[in-house]
């Protein structure tokens, strides 16, 4: 807080920072009046990689199958424009899932993730507690697609826990299978 925003990158990106900036990717968003993001991609990063942003969005993705990827993405976002907290959810899965079909890790072969998940935080959700925080670990790889296993969580959630003050659930793919 207090630090003005175009003053991050440069320490972060510094290589005596200690962040190993080289093989960062990052995107600083304000949820104030400066509604341009700042984003970095240090040259080492591996793969396929890029940044598209708009108004208070940034999508950032790298070791990508497709160059697609991240123009898809960004295209199913849409604009900063959601009329409420559930609307902007049901847009980034949205978004998350077209990244996925467009490739997604290119490391996940025709599974395009091996993991994948969701935290969103309201403007008014404490920093440690938020919203929503789903996540799909422990994929072997290439195998199945985590954005598969992610939308059936979210799905449960939107079924069962969207008035929850905080929803946190960390599963692997059995448990998620076996609560259809």
């Amino acid at each position: 807080k207090g630090v003005p925003l175009d003053t991050i990158p440069g320490q972060t990106s510094d290589p005596a920072s200690g962040y190993l900036p080289q093989r960062q990717q990052y995107a600083l968003l304000s949820s104030g009046t400066d509604a341009r993001p700042r984003t970095y991609t240090g040259a080492e990063v591996p793969g396929a990689k890029g940044t598209a942003g708009s108004d208070h969005i940034s999508v950032q993705a790298n070791t990508l199958a497709s160059e697609d990827a991240v123009a898809k993405t960004i295209a199913a976002l849409g604009k900063a424009d959601w009329p409420d907290d559930l609307a902007m959810a049901r847009a980034i899965m949205r978004a998350m899932d077209a990244g996925a079909k467009a490739g997604g890790d290119r490391r996940c072969g025709k599974a395009n993730s091996n993991t994948a998940f969701i935290g969103l935080y309201r403007k008014t959700d404490p920093q440690d507690k938020p919203w929503v925080e789903l996540a799909i670990n422990g994929l072997p790889p290439a195998t199945e697609s985590g954005m598969t296993h992610l939308g059936t969580l979210f799905q449960q959630w939107l079924a069962t826990g969207t008035g929850r003050t905080s929803t946190r659930k960390f599963v692997t793919p059995t448990a998620v299978t076996s609560a259809r």
